[in-house]
């Protein structure tokens, strides 16, 4: 009687032994299985944002390249803008000789033509002419016209030059305007 059976312990032992062996590879498959969804989910989260961040670098791309767009257009906006307001100032300011050669054409005789304009210094206009010998006399009315002061726009005028050819009348006239 000395002997043990030792059969029915050792089948305990065994049985345990495969028991603690299904739960320790139940417990490493659930471990493995949820780092590797974790890794799946993180993996997941990680494209996403990195899509949206390509996404708003697009975006911010594109707004970037508008502004610096805008931003030339604008200067030259604004360059336009000053150049165009120089040139309005300018215009409003200077003086406009147009108007006056017309006033000396409208008030000049019929029979008294004229052969050129130079603008002579700051609102003096030269006048070369020529009259037949009967209208002369007419010109010489009209200078003194405007020296009276009866001629609007004009401030002053004097023939500078007077020549008698054939019965033609060459007259230079120097004629001062009222503008400043």
């Amino acid at each position: 009687m000395n002997e043990l059976n030792l059969l029915p312990s050792r089948a305990r032992f065994q049985q345990r032994k495969i028991q603690l062996k299904k739960k320790s590879m139940l417990f490493v498959t659930g471990l493995v299985a949820v780092l590797v969804l974790s890794l799946l989910v993180t993996g997941i989260l990680w494209g996403m944002a990195n899509f949206k961040l390509t996404a708003e670098d697009k975006k911010y791309k594109k707004t970037l390249t508008d502004y610096q767009a805008m931003a030339d257009n604008i200067a030259t906006s604004q360059d336009l803008k000053y150049r165009a307001k120089v040139i309005g100032k300018i215009l409003n300011e200077r003086f406009e000789y147009g108007s006056y050669i017309k006033k000396i054409d409208s008030f000049l005789i019929e029979n008294a033509a004229i052969d050129d304009y130079k603008l002579i210094g700051l609102n003096k206009i030269q006048l070369n002419g020529s009259a037949n010998g009967d209208y002369i006399d007419a010109v010489e009315k009209k200078v003194g016209e405007i020296n009276a002061g009866k001629l609007e726009g004009f401030g002053s005028a004097r023939i500078i030059g007077l020549v008698a050819d054939n019965g033609l009348w060459r007259f230079t006239l120097e004629v001062g305007t009222n503008e400043k």
